[in-house]
């Protein structure tokens, strides 16, 4: 009888041994979920904590960085020694990202502060391929403020990004552009019906060859051709696949790499 309840207690300590091996990784996949919403919440609860403090936009972001910093260094103990240049540049735009941020989050509202946030990443791949593809002297790349204009239509426009024919500008005045040749733009969810039907016409009318409508929330890029003075949706663009822009023939983007994170 002993030897049976010695035989039980130990196939009941197996038993319970095995079940504990199993729920190890449900325990880890737990608390990773845990760990990742509460990151999620104190980063939605940043721009409250923003509004809420009444000091200056720099001293926010530098307790913001102090906090961070010394929370960081219990947590990891991180060893600066034997770090490079790539380091500390990182670090730098880091940095320049994170006062931005809290700047204008402070000027405006923290939801169009995080719409600037990710445009500004859109951009950042956007302009590299527009800036270095081939030919390189056969267009001029212009970013926002600058304007596609009619005084006697009364219109004014200004895209988030266009390109211009060097053909075009050695007759054309920069700073008084009638059209493009190919316009860039972000859709928001308060323009984007605007942008895909009055704006779309303003621009056909102007004689403004090629649009790329960049959808943040989709991670897609719409590439519509003016043919006969009507747009045609020539792609709607998204993943590793590269496409090439209509009106600059070697003109390539890789929409999987404009949406990376930064």
């Amino acid at each position: 009888m002993a030897r049976r309840s010695n035989a039980a207690r130990r196939d009941a300590s197996a038993a319970r041994r095995r079940e504990g091996i199993r729920s190890q990784p449900l325990r880890a996949e737990r608390r990773g979920v845990l760990q990742v919403a509460g990151a999620a919440l104190l980063w939605s609860l940043g721009g409250i904590g923003i509004k809420a403090i009444a000091e200056p936009p720099l001293k926010i972001a530098a307790y913001r960085s102090a906090t961070a910093a010394v929370a960081l260094f219990l947590l990891f103990r991180p060893k600066l020694a034997g770090r490079g240049p790539g380091f500390f540049a990182a670090s730098a735009c880091c940095a320049a990202c994170l006062t931005t941020f809290v700047v204008a989050t402070k000027w405006t509202t923290a939801a169009n502060a995080v719409f600037l946030q990710y445009s500004g990443v859109v951009w950042v791949f956007l302009l590299a391929p527009l800036v270095v593809g081939e030919p390189r002297h056969a267009r001029r790349l212009f970013v926002p403020r600058a304007a596609v204009w009619r005084p006697d239509w009364h219109t004014w426009l200004e895209p988030d990004l266009f390109l211009v024919t060097a053909e075009r500008l050695r007759t054309t005045d920069a700073g008084r552009l009638d059209t493009a040749d190919l316009v860039v733009e972000a859709l928001s969810a308060g323009s984007a019906t605007y942008d895909r039907t009055a704006k779309a016409d303003t621009y056909a009318a102007l004689g403004v060859r090629e649009r790329w409508l960049v959808d943040l929330e989709r991670r897609a890029i719409e590439q519509r051709v003016l043919e006969a003075g009507r747009w045609r949706v020539a792609g709607v663009h998204a993943g590793s696949a590269a496409f090439e822009a209509a009106v600059f023939p070697g003109l390539t983007v890789v929409p999987e790499d404009v949406f990376a994170p930064a």
